[in-house]
């Protein structure tokens, strides 16, 4: 009887002085650019649409496309992940410093090493990006955290770090 007791109480000493372990995440949200509604414009829409035919030309024709949203391609660390209907995107995080570069460009190009690895991604030539320089910053006195941005260059040789955010948009 004794050694039930004392296996039970060795198993709760373990299992009370475990820790669960997570990884730390990088999230983010992406919403939409505030912009004013022109009445005009949203009325020329409405009467385009008034008759079925039309709104059934523009479905076969794929010009609804434009309108439907399946969410944002974004690229880290070897990570690739699609915003969800919330906007949101996450990203397990694999640096220590408390800064990120975000890199926003809409066709990069892998560069192979042997067969199907990847050593790393580059910037297509002639292809329109920005760059951005996120470092979270505390304000002592008041003790509160905030993030600096800061646009910067885009690297001379287009080679994108592993450690940069990609985000696969138009960066205009």
């Amino acid at each position: 009887m004794n050694k039930k007791i004392l296996i039970v109480v060795a198993i709760m000493l373990t299992l009370t002085h475990s820790k669960l372990f997570c990884d730390q995440i990088i999230t983010f949200f992406f919403k939409p650019y505030p912009s004013i509604l022109d009445k005009d414009k949203m009325i020329k829409k409405a009467n385009r649409f008034a008759r079925p035919e039309k709104l059934a030309q523009y479905a076969l024709e794929g010009k609804l496309n434009q309108y439907m949203i399946s969410g944002i391609f974004c690229a880290y660390n070897g990570y690739l992940s699609i915003s969800d209907l919330n906007g949101q995107v996450i990203f397990p995080r694999r640096h220590r410093d408390n800064e990120v570069f975000i890199l926003i460009t809409d066709i990069i190009v892998p560069i192979f090493m042997t067969g199907n690895t990847i050593h790393h991604w580059e910037i297509e030539k002639e292809n329109p990006a920005k760059m951005y320089h996120i470092k979270r910053m505390q304000d002592r006195a008041i003790g509160l955290h905030f993030w600096e941005v800061k646009e910067v260059e885009v690297p001379a040789d287009r080679r994108i770090d592993k450690e940069t955010i990609v985000v696969m948009a138009k960066p205009k």
